[in-house]
């Protein structure tokens, strides 16, 4: 069996066997089904629900909170990580209140949110963002801190201004991390939306858990239970698929020599024309003028890679 295959067999037939286990409790009455309904009985409502007229509004509300809030979160955050990551100053300032906001618990929050903008979309908005900002800000610091420098050097040396090593050096290396933030980020602000309708209303899955509750509807419970992890699962899937795609263009392997052989490097340090020099220049000049080889014999980048367009700038 392929290793990645039975990684997620095991995972899998664990579930299943806890699904198994449960659904036999109920059909054995072990236990009263108010306090612990049954798989089926909770599938068979979850399907009754969707086809009905409250839940998949209810959901698509309390969705479009998560997302509103990410979103807000991460266009802050991420020009913050960046400051952060690059002055010393900045870090100083913007780390002990970021840290802060997040020692302060979100449902502590909602009442003073509710007072200063009022019921509605808002305040579960802002709410979302502020639960979301600190993990997408640190990933995007971490990332933009661990960029190699023989890339960034390389790049400097070719000419690249301060935008374009922004737009074409470090965000590109950076992304895998400001994704893994974003993820974390995006399925967290699933939560905050929930939050925020317990304490502060609204027409999404939160009030909807509210209504059940106070029934005393448990499969009812259950199935917005299963709903909302559903919702906050395909975030996470979609965002770290996403993540993994540009993990894989950024480690593109080499062409030629190994990575790390050095390379003789003829007119400067990717390879510029010395005066005097014909059309084509010498061998080693388009090899290092190609964008295979670097400022030490280190930057050695596949053809596809995203920053290899800054590299042969010059």
């Amino acid at each position: 069996m392929h290793p990645t295959t039975g990684r997620g067999v095991l995972p899998l037939g664990v579930g299943l066997l806890a699904l198994l286990a449960w659904e036999l409790t109920g059909r054995l009455a072990l236990v009263n089904p108010v306090f612990l309904p049954a798989p089926s009985a909770i599938l068979a409502r979850l399907v009754a629900d969707v086809r009905g007229a409250t839940l998949l509004p209810a959901a698509l509300t309390t969705l479009g909170e998560a997302l509103t809030g990410a979103a807000v979160a991460a266009a802050v955050a991420v020009p913050l990580g960046y400051l952060v990551a690059k002055s010393v100053v900045a870090r100083r300032i913007i780390e002990p209140y970021a840290a802060a906001s997040q020692a302060i618990p979100a449902i502590a929050l909602a009442p003073l949110l509710l007072l200063w903008i009022g019921p509605g979309f808002v305040p579960i908005v802002v709410l979302c963002a502020i639960m979301v900002f600190f993990p997408i800000m640190l990933n995007t610091a971490l990332g933009i801190s661990q960029i190699p420098r023989d890339i960034v050097n390389a790049a400097r040396l070719d000419g690249a201004g301060s935008r374009v090593l922004l737009w074409h050096v470090e965000l590109p290396l950076a992304m895998p991390h400001i994704l893994t933030g974003l993820r974390n980020g995006f399925t967290l602000s699933v939560t905050g939306a929930v939050v925020g309708e317990f304490t502060m209303g609204g027409h999404g899955l939160g009030m909807l858990l509210t209504a059940h509750s106070h029934s005393v509807d448990t499969t009812g419970m259950f199935a917005t239970l299963v709903l909302l992890s559903t919702m906050a699962i395909l975030l996470y899937v979609l965002i770290g698929a996403l993540e993994r795609q540009v993990e894989s263009r950024n480690d593109m392997g080499t062409q030629g020599p190994a990575r790390g052989t050095p390379r003789p490097l003829v007119g400067g340090v990717l390879g510029r024309r010395r005066d005097g020099d014909d059309d084509h220049g010498t061998g080693a000049e388009r090899d290092a003028g190609d964008g295979t080889g670097g400022a030490d014999g280190g930057v050695d980048l596949h053809p596809e890679h995203p920053v290899r367009p800054v590299l042969r700038r010059g």
